[in-house]
């Protein structure tokens, strides 16, 4: 099987080198949805969109991103992409090397998402056909090579993309490429080929170190150049925290999709938590913000555990108004057993709100127990009610692991901090006698 992915297969034509690699591809759950046939590409500056944009050839391409998806939805893994590519813009920058992208599943470029400046001289986006993915990679790359660039370097967003990367490697297209690792995809056995990829690559990046350890004993090897970068957020999306008021009902929120395939997530043992402190008389409230099939169940299970109202969907909000939603909330939980980072924790420790997260996966790097809120194992509704009784009785200390959360995330997951990280992984390979001399 290693064979057609080999400088000798040279010889099968290019047609049969695009249908194997594309076979390799496969698309995570949060992507799958988004698939449409077809292509489109852009430019940040509105010229030269395409592989065969005029300014595209006149540039050594010494950088390229190959992402699943980064402008179609929201999520953890989407906001990992983007931070990426806002990284490898401002190494470009500096370097004055052009950077470029290909996507498999986006259908535009919206910029307007990215929080840092990004700036693509090209921007493909393959719309779900994995072929012309994997065709458009090559364009750029090829371009690089008649240009005679030395050093290039493939940032992979997603464990499944690791064979193109390997596989444009040994065509002598680039000489680096570094796995991207972000949570469930990659705690599970891969395949002989992905797993071969991945020992091949330069480097592989995981946002925690739950994420690179479960990945490492899943696949039987350990990598020598593993690495670990949180995903951050930007420095001015940190707010200045709302100071609970002391008295009246404890609100409690959760997001997150309400899909009957995501009931890792914990939020029917969050309505029975607060079910049984709403019938001992305790002063709190469940405001649930998510849209998803599994929604129904999750209403009827809500009307017998707190029949009151207590318990309240909000369906989808829109991006624009979740400040507001954050802002209103005392504490967030998310009691999950499968997250791999979990960007809603983030997001309430920015806004200074305590969370309750599961004690599996990437949440413990993330909410330290007893200081920014707390862990429970999954389905321990017990441990659940008691922490949101203590706070539902106490306002001080929701006050103190809220400004304990805040501070957290002011500290260790803020841009810079991530953007040091990968910048010192990339530098490496994309410009060595930079690296030495920093």
């Amino acid at each position: 099987m290693t064979a057609p992915f080999g400088r000798g297969s040279v010889a099968l034509g290019w047609a049969a080198h695009l249908r194997l690699a594309a076979g390799c591809l496969v698309e995570c759950s949060e992507c799958r949805s988004r698939v449409v046939d077809g292509f489109a590409a852009g430019s940040s500056s509105g010229l030269a969109t395409g592989a065969t944009g005029l300014l595209g050839w006149l540039y050594f391409h010494q950088m390229i991103f190959l992402q699943t998806q980064a402008y179609e939805t929201h999520g953890g893994m989407q906001t990992y992409m983007r931070r990426i590519a806002e990284i490898m813009s401002e190494i470009c920058e500096e370097t004055e090397m052009p950077f470029d992208s290909v996507s498999v599943t986006d259908s535009v470029l919206n910029l307007a998402l990215h929080t840092n400046e990004c700036h693509y001289n090209d921007f493909l986006a393959a719309r779900g056909n994995r072929a012309r993915f994997v065709s458009m990679a090559v364009d750029l790359c090829r371009k690089a090579k008649r240009a005679g660039v030395k050093h290039k370097v493939a940032v992979l967003g997603h464990v499944s993309l690791a064979p193109v990367g390997d596989w444009l490697r040994r065509l002598g297209l680039i000489d680096h490429y570094v796995v991207v690792l972000h949570g469930i995809e990659a705690w599970v056995p891969k395949s002989r080929i992905n797993r071969a990829a991945c020992r091949r690559a330069s480097g592989i990046v995981a946002t925690t170190r739950y994420t690179a350890k479960e990945f490492q004993i899943q696949n039987q090897f350990a990598h020598r150049a593993m690495h670990v970068v949180p995903l951050a957020l930007p420095e001015h999306h940190l707010l200045p925290r709302k100071v609970t008021a002391a008295g009246g009902r404890l609100s409690v929120l959760t997001v997150g999709r309400l899909d009957s395939s995501e009931r890792y997530k914990g939020f029917e043992h969050l309505i029975h938590a607060v079910g049984r402190l709403v019938r001992d008389g305790a002063e709190i409230e469940l405001k649930i913000v998510g849209v998803g099939d599994d929604r129904q169940r999750l209403e009827a299970q809500a009307r017998d555990a707190a029949p009151d109202g207590r318990v309240r969907f909000l369906g989808g909000v829109p991006e624009e108004m979740m400040e507001r939603v954050y802002q209103e909330a005392d504490v967030f939980a998310m009691p999950s057993k499968n997250e791999g980072f979990g960007l809603v924790f983030l997001e309430a420790m920015r806004y200074g709100k305590p969370c309750i997260g599961g004690n599996h996966g990437g949440t413990p790097e993330v909410v330290r127990h007893g200081v920014d809120g707390y862990l429970v194992e999954f389905g321990d509704e017990d441990s659940l009610t008691r922490h949101l009784g203590e706070m539902a009785g106490d306002r001080s200390l929701v006050k103190e692991l809220g400004r304990n959360a805040y501070e957290h995330a002011s500290a260790e997951y803020v841009y810079p901090v991530m953007r040091e990280g990968w910048w010192k992984i990339l530098r490496e390979f994309a410009v060595p006698e930079y690296a030495e001399a920093v």
